[in-house]
């Protein structure tokens, strides 16, 4: 038998953990990465792969990119631009207020094209590759305390192929990575298609079929509304009235968006004697029915539970299986545990006699 000194232990081990999730699961802020291709192809330099003369989309894509910054409206977001060639060439970081736009609006404005990469003939140009600055991104930008959305502007083929065989597939196995890093990290990317060159880039991406990364053009808008659940932070369940009824557990909504029609929750519970939880139920006006496996009998629990005090089982929700892909991968469940208070003694009822 457990010793109440163990016992003892074991409730504040319990208590701690439970005080930790709460302080770790929180609605997020939100931060914006531009990968900024700023390749000479972008100034109409060079030939596309069929053999046509590039467009010079220079200033436009600067003024797409500017009027995309201008357009967040909540200051608490981080905006972080990042101009690549072969490689992660700069990043400049500032919050989403009114100076800190300015500031990142201006390096655009004044930004000239580096000439980064040498030829073996010692030439200098540049180079465009992929994987490198997307892979930057991932290991040096993204944190789980943010949701972090990444916009990857690009008007060009992946030449690491081609430039280096040795590294042939680098594109490809960074976006293997992604999906990974996207579900643990709260990533949501965008590959926007600046021109028909870019739709390899594209290609690529389907054939990789990552999750919570979509192609858009840059002519169309990204829906970015979001949506947090919270789980509700505490239950009760009375054995004398609610045994063999579901329980259940409602969700705070917060954020920019509504929840999709469908939307599914994994429901759990921590090891306990008394009941058993593994469910994957449909969201139903932001709320989750489940129907615990009863571990005891209505008798067995009335004589093992206490009157005097009322024991504490948890719940635990996450986005089920298949919630990472559109239209559902805008919304993220908080990981804060339920708390059920096992209730073994009569609830209090009032009742009113007219005469």
């Amino acid at each position: 038998m457990l010793s109440i000194k163990r016992l003892s232990m074991i409730a504040t081990l319990i208590a701690i953990s439970t005080a930790t999730w709460a302080q770790n699961a929180r609605v997020k802020d939100f931060r914006q990465t531009y990968l900024w291709d700023v390749t000479l192809s972008m100034k109409g330099q060079g030939k596309d792969q069929n053999g046509n003369k590039n467009p010079n989309i220079w200033e436009a894509v600067k003024k797409a990119l500017i009027e995309d910054i201008q357009a967040i409206p909540d200051e608490s977001t981080e905006i972080v631009i990042i101009p690549f060639q072969h490689k992660k060439l700069d990043m400049w970081k500032e919050q989403a207020t009114e100076a800190g736009k300015a500031k990142l609006i201006k390096r655009i404005q004044d930004y000239t094209i580096p000439l980064e990469y040498t030829t073996p003939a010692g030439k200098k140009t540049t180079m465009t590759f992929l994987g490198p600055p997307l892979e930057y991104c991932i290991d040096n930008i993204f944190t789980e305390d943010k949701i972090d959305i990444l916009k990857f502007m690009t008007d060009g083929v992946d030449e690491q192929d081609t430039v280096e065989p040795e590294n042939k597939g680098n594109y490809k196995r960074v976006l293997s990575r992604w999906c990974d890093v996207a579900k643990s990290k709260d990533v949501y990317g965008f590959y926007i298609i600046l021109n028909e060159a870019a739709q390899e880039g594209r290609i690529v991406l389907k054939e990789v079929n990552p999750c919570r990364f979509s192609d858009v053009s840059v002519k169309d808008t990204i829906d970015l509304r979001f949506v947090t659940l919270e789980p509700q932070a505490n239950i009760a369940f009375n054995i004398r009235d609610d045994y063999q009824k579901p329980i259940k557990i409602k969700f705070t909504q917060s954020g920019t968006g509504n929840v999709p029609s469908g939307y599914k929750i994994h429901v759990t519970s921590w090891t306990n004697s008394y009941m058993q939880v593994d469910e994957v139920v449909t969201l139903k006006g932001n709320v989750a029915e489940i129907n615990p496996k009863y571990l005891m009998t209505r008798e067995e629990m009335d004589e093992i539970l206490p009157t005097d005090r009322n024991e504490v089982i948890y719940f635990q929700a996450e986005a089920a299986e298949g919630m990472d892909m559109e239209p559902f991968s805008r919304t993220t469940v908080l990981s804060n545990p339920t708390s059920c208070e096992l209730i073994n003694k009569p609830e209090m009822t009032v009742k009113f006699h007219v005469r």
